[in-house]
């Protein structure tokens, strides 16, 4: 009978543990994070950085400048956090 109760325990305790490694909109908006993570996923497969990236800066504004032309999402490079809201 103790085994039960210790399956359940674990089954609790990894639900928790799996949903608090996920981000705000993955709880809040799990359809529409899942679309985006496909289409992002898709678009990365196509995506081939410019000649002219020379550092990670380079790549990162590269990249947010092909997903803004290339979907309907809202790309941001620097998006500002719930916490950063909380703390300025």
């Amino acid at each position: 009978m103790g085994s039960g109760r210790t399956d359940c325990g674990k089954l609790f305790s990894s639900s928790i543990n799996k949903r608090s490694k996920k981000s705000r909109a993955e709880i809040d908006y799990p359809d529409e994070t899942e679309d985006a993570y496909t289409e992002v996923t898709e678009l990365l497969q196509e995506w081939i950085p410019a000649e002219e990236c020379e550092d990670e800066y380079d790549f990162v504004e590269d990249l947010a400048f092909y997903l803004q032309g290339n979907s309907d999402l809202d790309v941001e490079i620097c998006p500002h956090t719930r916490k950063d809201n909380l703390t300025s």
